[in-house]
């Protein structure tokens, strides 16, 4: 592994609330292997791929959080992942869906990816478990980007370079839904817990930043990751405990308050938390 893809490693397994981190060994690709897919694709890959896929044959990391409840194994939560050269297959569709795909690209915008066409190729550079894609895209100049590919079939563009997606894959620590922070719909709120433990400083965006410009590319692996994350949280722990007593009060007082709420009171808040509930969720993820 690279030092970037390490120091991610590292910073997980340090970490007192991660549970386990799995890394599967790859091996190299050989210069043959790239001729091969180069004359079966009739497309030249980026040269930072190509120096990828020399060091390792794709990329796969899983880690997971503790579980309180001992009853209860702990599942895989964080994933980063990237096709192997055998994997990297083209995007095309046929039989029924290829007439509601040649109706899709009609909405699409000028400079978008373009399914079963001659001009534009789009391969599949993370599966992300069925749900939807990422996805190395050459336009018809031949000229290579990474875009994500959502539920609705809609194009997102991620990166310029392979470089710049890895950079942000490895910053994003492979969290779920970490993709749609660079579309429209956002990250769902009910995960974003884990992204104010992990990495909550990338939860900080400014309006209309080209994501390859971007503060976090390049990016300094001691900044985003300390070496002593465990330490940080037993300092504000014990800075809860100092201040339990006041907590607690301020508690009381206003579990008092919603006791001396009247009827119609509550009805209206439970209305207004359903409201809340419902529009904070993604339209592309209602239908999971």
């Amino acid at each position: 592994m690279d030092s970037a893809t390490t120091a991610v490693v590292n910073y997980l397994e340090k970490r007192a609330d991660i549970d386990q981190v799995h890394v599967k060994d790859k091996r190299p690709c050989l210069s043959d292997g790239f001729v091969e897919w180069e004359e079966k694709n009739s497309c030249e890959l980026p040269d930072d791929l190509k120096r990828f896929y020399i060091v390792s044959d794709g990329l796969e990391i899983r880690w997971s959080f503790k579980n309180t409840n001992t009853k209860l194994s702990s599942a895989f939560i964080g994933k980063m992942y990237i096709n192997s050269l055998n994997n990297l297959t083209r995007i095309t569709t046929s039989g029924p869906k290829q007439m509601a795909i040649a109706e899709l690209n009609d909405f699409f915008e000028k400079d978008t990816p373009r399914f079963n066409t001659q001009s534009w190729h789009i391969f599949e550079l993370d599966p992300c478990d069925g749900h939807e894609c990422v996805c190395l895209v050459y336009n018809p100049h031949r000229e290579t980007s990474i875009w994500f590919l959502d539920r609705s079939l809609h194009f997102h563009r991620l990166a310029s370079t392979f470089t710049d997606y890895y950079r942000l894959l490895l910053l994003h620590c492979g969290l779920p839904y970490w993709h749609y922070k660079y579309t429209d719909f956002g990250i769902p709120p009910y995960i974003l817990h884990w992204y104010y433990t992990i990495v909550p400083s990338l939860l900080i965006s400014r309006p209309n930043d080209d994501i390859s410009l971007s503060n976090i590319i390049p990016f300094s692996t001691e900044k985003a990751f300390p070496h002593n994350p465990s330490s940080t949280a037993k300092d504000s722990k014990a800075k809860d405990q100092q201040n339990s007593t006041g907590q607690t009060q301020q508690m009381y007082s206003n579990s008092a308050s919603v006791r001396s709420a009247t009827p119609n009171q509550k009805r209206s808040m439970q209305q207004t938390k359903s409201i809340n509930r419902s529009s904070s969720i993604p339209r592309a993820l209602n239908n999971q």
